[in-house]
């Protein structure tokens, strides 16, 4: 869903704790050596293009929150050094032979149904159940769009007779 992951510079660095900033990750969007890059952090000369040591998403938000963006997204491979984190709370820069330690509360969403990934052998069980010990389901905009409807047109209703509508017919208010 998110084409350009930094998009939303705003929301990537909003603070969700007073003392830990919050960042957002549109996973989809990368490939995976990107986004083992982004995600756990590079060495400087790692690869061709990296001129700095960055820390990556985990590492910056040590003792803070990562939202991951659609999480169902990713392939088999970074499931597995995402399972890996979440486990043992540990990341390795790319680059780097060097183990560091990581404190991080993990918000992941998806819209697939993450059971049935599991079940045709797309989504890695051991990351869904690390992931699933709390879940919100939201129900789709197409299950909602008559309460919507209902909504916008009491909303509309209520509005034209609190303000002066002129210019506007009867008919498209009701």
């Amino acid at each position: 869903m998110a084409n350009a992951p930094f998009r939303n510079r705003a929301l990537r660095d909003q603070k969700w704790d007073v003392n830990h900033a919050g960042t957002r990750d549109g996973t989809p969007s990368f490939v995976d050596t990107l986004l083992e890059s982004q995600l756990f952090g590079h060495m400087r000369d790692a690869f061709t293009g990296a001129t700095e040591t960055r820390p990556g998403l985990f590492g910056f938000a040590n003792g803070g929150t990562v939202f991951l963006d659609e999480i169902g997204e990713t392939s088999l491979t970074m499931q597995a050094k995402l399972l890996r984190m979440i486990q043992n709370r540990e990341i390795q820069r790319v680059g780097s032979p060097e183990v560091r330690q990581v404190n991080v509360r993990l918000i992941a969403v998806t819209n697939r149904d993450l059971r049935t990934e599991v079940l045709a052998g797309r989504f890695r069980e051991g990351l869904f159940y690390r992931l699933s010990s709390i879940q919100i389901r939201i129900p789709g905009s197409l299950n909602a769009w008559k309460t919507s409807l209902s909504w916008c047109s009491s909303f509309g209703r209520s509005t034209t007779k609190h303000m002066s509508m002129d210019g506007l017919s009867r008919s498209t208010t009701r």
